[in-house]
């Protein structure tokens, strides 16, 4: 069985700091929330991709 080092490392750091419960799977969702936009910042872009057909590449410059 041929692991990388640096996932090696990693398990060791979980075992040594949570015993074997802290080797079990773990979730690769973020765990950040993007934020979100006001209500009237979203009404805005609506408004420019409906009336003035811009992009959201021309919207994000």
């Amino acid at each position: 069985m041929r692991i990388a080092r640096s996932t090696l490392s990693k398990w060791v750091s979980r075992y040594r700091a949570g015993g074997e419960a802290a080797l079990g799977d773990r979730s690769s969702a973020s765990s950040h929330r993007p934020v979100q936009l006001p209500a009237q910042v979203v009404e805005v872009i609506e408004s420019w991709r409906r009336e003035q057909k811009w992009s959201g590449r021309r919207i994000a410059r």
